[in-house]
């Protein structure tokens, strides 16, 4: 089929020739110790790695040249103490956009840097001129470095989780100062499926902030049935917190900025650099066909089940059983959880027995879990800034001929800054799974 027959054209070919000013990116380094500053001057590589999943920030790696005399006499003694100033500056439509971060630095490889050199005895100069260094360094987010640290506890009366969460993390960061500024500039929390009210909710002592979210999930009836993340960047201009499910195939339906993925033949925008385009706050990229996906088929639903069955702990705590004049009469559905995600065309639903417990949503978790799967996507000339944590997606694809659809999120990013100022984004989207008889548009 030619993609220009497609009813998708129109949209691709939006974001390809729309866009006629190409997005450029500069950025400068600033390395501070106790006793001075030290401008760095091209960089070599800046890698952001996110991983919603899991990490609760960026790991960020930047890799440049230095003098092995300036290396081993103004930075290495300081090793344990060091701060990087990193400026952006972006160039698009006409319009200069200038950011300035601090990080904390960890030296990544120093033990190879001196590896084989007697640097004692060489004047600072000389080993400048005759030795050049590449030194990598982990870039670490000050947000994260304070965050981290703070306990909390108490007792929390006629809230939801969601309230519980907002308080919180709101009480905490009004205590901290980062660069004589609040903690958090932003706290966003994507809409809960459990909005009931708690007469209480308990937070034992030695509970870190940033473990919060996944104690209300796990331990205290739950936020979101798809499991839930929590992570702390810089995100249009402010410090941020996002807390948001995972797993959740149906919020690119809801109000929020959403992306739209088209996976086209490369032959059909290799020589446009322009490959993304915003509508009002929605993102739609252009990337080539040629991704890497891990579709299970039906194996896990097969192996696991389709649901679960659990019974709830909760009942037992209230009357689980109605006295009636025949005699006490159980009902079913108001001791157990009882699910299942597919009904299955063979007619095979095996839905297991799980372990008792007061919220099913853990449970819920691993079985949307099982309904999809991770598409590795590559977006060339990028702007990946315009990505956030648990971003809703749709994915529009063709196969043997024929354009189909899914939702999901994104799930991890990994932005690679080149010395040319390039920048290339590898995405990792988890979709929904698609049905090929009945899904094509």
């Amino acid at each position: 089929m030619d993609l220009s027959t497609t009813l998708i054209w129109n949209d691709v070919s939006k974001i390809l020739y729309t866009n006629t000013e190409p997005y450029v990116v500069d950025y400068s380094v600033v390395i501070s110790t106790v006793d001075k500053d030290i401008s760095i001057g091209l960089i070599d590589l800046l890698a952001v790695q996110s991983n919603y999943l899991t990490a609760i920030g960026d790991y960020i790696v930047l890799r440049f040249h230095m003098g092995l005399g300036t290396f081993t006499t103004d930075v290495y003694p300081f090793r344990d103490n060091l701060e990087v100033t990193l400026t952006k500056k972006v160039t698009y439509n006409k319009k200069k956009i200038k950011t300035v971060t601090r990080y904390k630095a960890i030296i990544l490889n120093y033990d190879n840097i001196l590896d084989g050199t007697n640097h004692d005895n060489v004047p600072k100069d000389v080993a400048d001129v005759h030795n050049l260094a590449t030194i990598d360094l982990q870039l670490m987010d000050t947000l994260v470095e304070v965050l981290r640290t703070i306990q909390v506890s108490g007792v929390y009366v006629n809230l939801s989780n969601k309230d519980a969460l907002l308080t919180v993390y709101s009480n905490e960061s009004k205590k901290i100062s980062i660069d004589g500024k609040k903690g958090l500039d932003a706290i966003t929390i994507a809409p809960p499926d459990n909005t009931k009210v708690y007469d209480h909710i308990v937070l034992p002592s030695e509970l870190h902030l940033l473990d919060l979210s996944t104690f209300l999930q796990k331990k205290n009836h739950g936020v979101y049935r798809g499991g839930i993340g929590t992570y702390l960047l810089q995100h249009d201009g402010k410090r941020s917190c996002f807390i948001y499910p995972l797993y959740n195939f149906e919020s690119y339906k809801k109000p929020v900025p959403k992306l739209t993925v088209y996976a086209i033949p490369t032959n059909r925008f290799n020589l446009s650099k322009s490959t993304w385009l915003v509508d009002n706050t929605n993102l739609s990229i252009v990337v080539g066909e040629d991704g890497e996906s891990s579709n299970p088929g039906e194996t896990d639903y097969m192996n696991s089940g389709v649901g679960f069955r659990m019974a709830d702990a909760g009942s037992f705590m209230k009357k689980p059983v109605k006295m009636t004049k025949d005699g006490p009469v159980a009902s079913r559905s108001h001791l157990n959880y009882e699910i299942i995600n597919k009904d299955r065309t063979d007619g095979v639903n095996y839905a297991p027995y799980v372990k008792a417990h007061s919220t099913p949503y853990e449970n819920y978790s691993k079985v949307i879990e099982r309904e999809g799967y991770p598409v590795t996507i590559y977006w060339k000339d990028s702007n990946s800034d315009l990505i956030y944590p648990g971003m809703p997606c749709k994915y529009i694809f063709m196969k043997m001929g024929t354009i189909y659809s899914t939702m999901g999120q994104v799930v991890y990013k990994e932005a690679l800054q080149s010395r040319e100022g390039d920048v290339t984004t590898r995405l990792v989207l988890f979709i929904r799974r698609v049905d090929f008889s009945t899904k094509a548009i």
